[in-house]
């Protein structure tokens, strides 16, 4: 009976009886608040909070870690992480008889108006801080850019600068010898155990003879795709050959007549 009278009450509590400061907060960040049709159950998965975080602070969660949830065990599960990751981050704290209401469709109103003016302070006040935070990831990700530049370029100065044979020579991994039989050459004999040799690269290849061969796998593949389509092409107009013959051949104007099935004994 509680659990009806709950659910009464919070139908009767409409996004239009929010605070006009509030929703007007919640449209400027991102939520379309004509859509929000009872406030208490399209905040109670915490999904519109996750993203009213990711519009304005980006980098301090990822939304895909906020799907939307029907299960109240699920929603709970949802705000745990809101309170102990980006909630914490910005310095709201949370009861957990605050996330049971926020996270409940028939939870107090007055809860979640409460939420949502303590949200706007917070990140009002972390905007300073997250300015901070963005430039120094900026500032990193340009200091690993320039590193990660300096170091292939440094990588083919030094490849430039060697010569072919200064190269160390590159060996597959040793593998237990086996002697060779004949049966390539068509002799019925088994060769010398001295005639076979381990696999080696014994020659180090230039860039130029690298894009050679490269060039050269890719021209082979090109002509097979090239062949392939053509067979293609031929097998298309064969099968529209067999078809028109098919069609050509078939009676016309002749309709079922169940008179000349033969009879049956």
């Amino acid at each position: 009976m509680r659990t009806r009278e709950a659910e009464d009450k919070a139908k009767k509590f409409t996004a239009a009886q929010l605070p006009s400061e509030t929703l007007r907060w919640l449209e400027q960040n991102g939520i379309r608040v004509s859509l929000i049709r009872f406030p208490t159950a399209a905040f109670s998965d915490g999904v519109l909070v996750a993203k009213l975080l990711h519009r304005r602070f980006p980098l301090l969660l990822d939304l895909h870690a906020y799907p939307k949830r029907l299960n109240s065990q699920q929603k709970l599960d949802n705000w745990e992480t809101l309170r102990s990751r980006p909630l914490k981050k910005i310095g709201l704290r949370l009861s957990n008889a605050a996330i049971g209401s926020l996270a409940s469709r028939c939870g107090s109103s007055a809860t979640l108006s409460k939420f949502l003016r303590k949200l706007e302070k917070k990140m009002d006040a972390f905007a300073e801080e997250y300015a901070e935070m963005e430039r120094d990831a900026s500032t990193q990700s340009a200091k690993d850019a320039k590193r990660f530049e300096l170091g292939t370029k440094a990588q083919r100065k030094r490849f430039k600068d060697t010569k072919p044979e200064e190269h160390e020579e590159r060996k597959l991994p040793a593998q237990k010898e086996r002697p060779k039989t004949a049966r390539a050459s068509g002799r019925g004999e088994r060769l010398k155990d001295g005639e076979g040799s381990a696999l080696r690269w014994s020659k180090s290849f230039s860039c130029e003879e690298i894009d050679g061969m490269y060039a050269s796998v890719i021209g082979k593949l090109r002509e097979r795709q090239r062949l392939q389509l053509a067979r293609n092409a031929e097998l298309e107009a064969y099968c529209e050959v067999m078809d028109a013959e098919i069609m050509a051949s078939r009676p016309k104007g002749r309709r079922f007549d169940s008179k000349r099935l033969p009879a049956t004994a």
